[in-house]
């Protein structure tokens, strides 16, 4: 159970950081539209970070270890590459 706990505070603290910095770019941004999208993209990465918490709190095949392994697996791979997506979305608003 101590690795749930775990993944889930790294979700946690991985969102923080991601909002913290699109809220620091939308205070820089003198362009509406733009701090428009970086707004979204805030409301994109909660609905995210729901999402993988809910998936952590319900895993597939509770049962049986491999599936859970693969679930709890493929929870870190969404978080990684939503995440990235996510930060390269905010750079392209940036330049």
């Amino acid at each position: 159970m101590a690795n749930k706990r775990l993944l889930k505070k790294d979700i946690r603290s991985i969102t923080t950081l991601i909002i913290a910095d699109a809220l620091e770019l939308a205070s820089r941004l003198t362009n509406a539209e733009a701090q428009e999208k970086v707004l979204d993209i805030i409301v994109s990465i909660t609905e995210i970070h729901n999402e993988l918490i809910s998936r952590v709190n319900h895993p597939d095949g509770k049962d049986n270890s491999k599936l859970i392994k693969t679930h709890y697996k493929k929870v870190v791979d969404d978080l990684m590459k939503s995440y990235s997506d996510t930060y390269e979305q905010l750079g392209k608003i940036a330049s």
